[in-house]
């Protein structure tokens, strides 16, 4: 799980972003904060902001922090319009397509407050709001970290869906971590693939996972006991 990619910028890509971002229904922001970071690093950033403001005509815009001193666990970090959507690392191989889509949800979502419209389940929603209202009684956030690798081919579905979350959720934060960047994490975990569910600090499991298992292990790990949901 090692190695450096990047965006290639060919025809097909363009025309996804224009496909995707051409027409959204309200503006998104994408909110970048690093302390020290590469050249390629910064390179990757730039290409990603200019592709994604370009073809969003004018609707996607990046606010970009550089904080100084101040130590952050992941750089660069990205928050789609707030920080319960996180990428640690730049967003790049096929996850660059599940940041793409995560925008377009994002804009539908904030133009209508219609979680059907990003499909969302009933079931789903109804789960967010039981552990969003036990978060806001602690004042407490619940993490559901998305372990990926830019080539791996089924995380993207994995990370749009948990994406889903964090947009309606005003608790849960979901993060899409590159582990080919963050390496220790392979080790802390005993990484055997991707993508793996970390919840709160703890690996839940390896391979695509539905979004009604991973809430339902949250709430049970907040109830301290098993609940049966669904």
């Amino acid at each position: 799980m090692s190695g450096e990619f990047k965006i290639k910028i060919s025809d097909k890509v363009i025309e996804f972003v224009r496909k995707e971002l051409g027409n959204l229904e309200s503006e998104v922001n994408i909110y970048v904060q690093y302390t020290q970071i590469s050249d390629r690093e910064n390179e990757l950033l730039n290409t990603i902001r200019r592709i994604v403001e370009n073809y969003s005509n004018g609707k996607v815009r990046f606010r970009i922090y550089s904080l100084g001193t101040e130590k952050l666990e992941y750089e660069p970090l990205y928050w789609i319009e707030k920080e319960n959507i996180q990428y640690c690392g730049n967003p790049v191989g096929y996850e660059f397509g599940s940041f793409i889509s995560t925008i377009k949800n994002v804009s539908v979502y904030n133009s209508t407050r219609d979680y059907r419209r990003i499909k969302v389940s009933d079931r789903v929603y109804q789960t967010v709001l039981k552990i969003d209202k036990i978060l806001d009684e602690r004042n407490s956030k619940a993490f559901i970290d998305v372990l990926t690798t830019p080539s791996c081919i089924f995380c993207p579905m994995q990370v749009i869906e948990l994406n889903k979350v964090g947009i309606i959720s005003r608790n849960i934060i979901v993060r899409c971590i590159d582990v080919t960047k963050f390496s220790n994490l392979v080790e802390k975990y005993s990484i055997t693939g991707v993508p793996s569910i970390v919840i709160n600090d703890n690996l839940f499991r390896t391979g695509v996972t539905p979004t009604r298992l991973i809430l339902q292990k949250l709430l049970s790990e907040l109830y301290s006991s098993n609940v049966s949901l669904f």
